[in-house]
């Protein structure tokens, strides 16, 4: 017999078993750990354009926007979105000032205050590039920039 329900039951009970095995299958941080995520990164945010029902080739659309993080060791973090037209991210270039705190496999941003904040969720990591998911068809990936 197969499943009838509805893609979005299927999608989030995939993603939550995914979840589920690749937190338990994955390797703890140590204190000993020596990467840092403080200094400057180059950033693109990408949106899967299938997830949003057009066709790959839609030339009048953009699913990339690049832009910079610079995190400071304080907790503090400098982000700037360079948004262009036709990007379905943002049209507009975006800055904000945020609040910044690594755990586990989570990068959380927040403003003063703000208890809700955004989780990136660490999808690979190697000593200079980091993908993350922020929800199921965005993804950030931040590229450390030389000094």
């Amino acid at each position: 017999m197969f499943y009838t329900g509805n893609s979005t039951s299927i999608r989030f009970g995939v993603w939550l078993f995914c979840s589920l095995c690749l937190g338990s299958c994955s390797p703890q941080e140590k204190e000993s750990d020596s990467f840092s995520l403080e200094g400057k990164w180059f950033a693109r945010w990408s949106i899967d354009s299938a997830s949003m029902g057009l066709p790959p080739g839609d030339l009048k659309l953009e699913y990339d926007m690049d832009g910079l993080m610079i995190f400071y060791p304080d907790g503090h973090a400098e982000i700037t979105a360079y948004g262009h037209p036709g990007c379905v991210i943002s049209a507009d270039t975006l800055s904000h000032s945020l609040n910044w705190n690594w755990g586990g496999d989570t990068l959380r941003f927040t403003n003063e205050g703000d208890v809700q904040g955004l989780d990136y969720v660490l999808l690979r990591r190697s000593q200079d590039t980091l993908h993350f998911s922020l929800i199921e068809d965005l993804e950030l990936r931040l590229i450390r920039n030389s000094p």
